[in-house]
């Protein structure tokens, strides 16, 4: 007896090998950034905000020599959970890409004080960085 596939249960078969390889390349992206430690605005916990937008180009660089196109990049600061939260959207070929960088964060200086205002205020802060922008 042959076991035919319905269109419902092949799309989802291709649905979750889909799932499963943008899981893959965001956890080895996510294992690079980790491995090569090339934040410069985070050492030993401290963040230095002057240097989060370099950071930022630095990754979007990275990205595009893999072969990805940057669409932009969201931040998150969070006083609540103490981490810096950095996603850049890509996209490679039709499929669409999140790569998140997450760290720690003790303590945070040089930020500016409409910013720390904002912290002060709503215990996080987040903003938006577009790949065209030259740091």
């Amino acid at each position: 007896m042959s076991h035919e596939e319905t269109l419902g249960q092949s799309f989802g078969k291709f649905f979750n090998s889909v799932n499963q390889a943008v899981k893959k390349v965001s956890e080895a992206f996510q294992e690079e950034m980790a491995a090569s430690n090339s934040l410069l605005c985070i050492k030993e916990g401290v963040l230095d905000f002057h240097y989060i937008e370099s950071d930022i180009a630095g990754l979007h660089k990275q990205l595009k020599r893999d072969g990805h196109k940057v669409l932009g990049s969201h931040v998150l600061l969070n006083d609540r959970t103490n981490s810096l939260v950095i996603k850049v959207y890509t996209r490679q070929g039709k499929e669409n890409f999140v790569n998140t960088v997450t760290t720690p964060v003790k303590l945070a200086v040089n930020i500016p004080p409409d910013i720390a205002q904002e912290l002060k205020q709503k215990g996080h802060v987040e903003f938006n960085v577009k790949p065209d922008v030259d740091f």
